[in-house]
């Protein structure tokens, strides 16, 4: 129904004035398929921008980032666990036929149905090229028909004086390369033999503040990359090395009490000093001040307590747009944004903005207010680009409600802890010590009941199965490289390169065993460790819930991961004796 599209769009359009939005205009009553535009490509954007079908609709994705970021393993990346390529999905070879736009969305006018560009990423990502003037930041007016925002959320100060000026944030590749260069540069300092006492355990006191799941890994991280690999290349200085956790609450508070005192333990026994009921009130270039008088002084600290709206969001009319008390979008239980003050029938044109759509952390279900997981983001994702390949079938763009409303189930979470050690609260699943053999029901099976497994683990799986699709998807395997390259190297400090593992693993078979060991290197499941497996499963079942702690070391055992729902993929990895 391409006709009655276009007819729909011009009378929704209406008057617009200036020649790019005359431009605009014309261009879209040209097209012969509706133009549907991502802002953002995180977890949410980047599942719907890669699912939508391009047969049926224009896809444009419109992102300050041309690629797609795993965030729950920049931690890894941190510390040269893993290297920065290994977490990242590039976004024009990932999805062929998506037009991507590299820049920022500065404004979005619903009667004209264009969004105002900026070619201009994140001040961290800018080159010196953009920055001498060589190129130049231009602006233009892209126009949609279908709306989706995406644009995820930022790190929160709190208006807390110096934050921004000295301490780092851990959200982008940017900030994981600045904290990695960040560590180095200490250690380095601090190895100078004209230094005093106390300024070497200052520049060797790394300080984290946040203890969320991002907070509490980067630690344990940290604290591993401290213990086994800084001992070999400062040792000089390594036995200084501290590292503070500070929060003003309890660390992981989205986990039960006994996997939080578990947690809380095992940090002592690494010694990660942990600093609750406490606040930081301000911030220097060479000390953290706390509300209770404490002063600690640090050469590094990262900041992990929290997000807020982005700007884009921010200044969106919430005279328009409906938002919450903390600045985000409001969308009903099909994702689509509520108009400000709507008081026509729930679901109606009058109580909705036609056309626009937001999911993620930018985003809040008025009926369902979801935490702000990378799973559910991907979830809202997948289902979105389903809903609206539905209605693109029926000619039903972008007016048509979706079919069907968002149905989101928790299906667990994992934390890594330090030394081989993590927490898990996962739905419907055991997790079960065998001897010897490493048994594996199903990458995706892993992918879907925790948002800690990389969205590449699926992907290299597939691949493996037929050898044509591996050349064209060579950068999933920088995890199963990289951990041959550890497994020899240690992490990198100031190390490149690492082994073609495609030159070693012919074998489809072998190749997908070498990623089911990788698992454990991209920290997500942190199920298997270098030269084999030994787990240790403490918990207990309890309303078809388990929760526990379990720890892997180098011995010969594995773990098994066993799902009670039959809806599940039964999929197989072979089983295979580790390293």
């Amino acid at each position: 129904c391409p006709s009655a599209w276009m007819r729909s769009a011009a009378m929704a359009r209406g008057p617009v004035g200036g020649a790019h939005r005359r431009a605009a205009s014309s261009e879209a009553a040209s097209r012969s398929k509706p133009r549907v535009l991502v802002l953002g490509s995180g977890w949410g954007g980047f599942a719907v921008a890669r699912r939508l079908d391009r047969k049926l609709v224009d896809v444009h994705l419109l992102s300050a980032r041309n690629h797609m970021v795993f965030t729950p393993l920049l931690a890894s990346t941190a510390v040269g666990t893993l290297e920065f390529r290994g977490i990242a999905e590039p976004v024009r070879s990932s999805m062929p036929g998506v037009r991507f736009h590299l820049g920022k969305a500065r404004d979005i006018d619903l009667d004209a149905k264009t969004v105002r560009v900026v070619t201009k990423g994140d001040g961290a990502e800018e080159s010196r090229a953009v920055r001498n003037g060589t190129i130049e930041i231009t602006e233009y007016d892209l126009d949609f028909d279908v709306l989706v925002v995406a644009v995820g959320a930022r790190n929160v100060t709190f208006g807390i004086p110096g934050v921004v000026e000295h301490v780092h944030f851990l959200k982008e590749l940017t900030d994981a390369r600045r904290i990695r260069k960040n560590i180095t540069q200490c250690l380095e300092a601090a190895s100078c033999p004209t230094l005093s006492d106390a300024e070497r355990a200052r520049l060797c006191h790394f300080v984290v503040v946040g203890g969320g799941p991002t907070g509490t890994e980067f630690s344990a991280e940290l604290r591993d990359f401290l213990n086994q690999d800084a001992v070999r290349f400062y040792p000089e200085v390594a036995h200084l090395a501290k590292v503070t956790l500070i929060e003003g609450r309890e660390i992981l508070g989205s986990f039960s009490a006994s996997l939080r005192q578990y947690a809380t333990n095992r940090f002592k026994k690494l010694n990660i000093n942990i600093r609750t009921g406490a606040n930081v009130k301000d911030v220097s270039s060479r000390a953290i001040y706390l509300d209770d008088g404490d002063v600690i002084p640090y050469g590094m600290c990262v900041w992990s307590t929290g997000i807020g709206p982005r700007r884009i969001t921010q200044l969106l009319d919430p005279k328009i747009f409906a938002k919450d008390r903390t600045g985000k979008l409001v969308v009903d239980d099909t994702l689509r944004v509520k108009r400000a003050g709507g008081k026509g029938a729930a679901g109606g044109a009058d109580e909705v903005l036609p056309g626009v759509f937001a999911l993620g952390d930018c985003a809040v279900v008025e009926s369902h207010p979801y935490a702000a997981l990378a799973q559910v983001a991907e979830r809202q994702g997948k289902y979105l680009a389903a809903q609206l390949n539905d209605l693109a079938k029926e000619g039903a763009l972008p007016h048509g409600k979706p079919a069907s409303p968002f149905v989101y189930t928790h299906m667990g979470s994992l934390a890594y802890v330090g030394n081989y050690a993590g927490l898990t609260d996962l739905k419907d699943v055991d997790l079960i010590p065998e001897g010897g053999r490493a048994q594996l029901r199903g990458v995706h099976l892993v992918a879907d009941l925790a948002q800690r497994v990389p969205q590449q683990a699926g992907l290299v799986a597939q691949q493996a199965a037929g050898a044509d699709g591996l050349d064209a998807h060579a950068h999933l395997w920088a995890g199963p490289q990289q951990l041959l390259r550890r497994a020899v190297h240690g992490r990198a400090v100031g190390l490149a390169g690492c082994v073609d593992a495609r030159t070693l693993f012919r074998d489809p078979a072998a190749a997908t065993a070498l990623h089911v060991e990788a698992v454990r290197s991209l920290r997500s499941c942190d199920i298997f460790r270098d030269g084999g497996v030994r787990g240790a499963w403490h918990g207990c079942r309890s309303g078809g819930r388990s929760e526990g702690t379990w720890r892997v070391s180098a011995a010969a055992h594995s773990m098994r991961v066993c799902s009670a729902t039959p809806a599940l993929p039964r999929l197989c990895v072979p089983s295979v004796r580790m390293w």
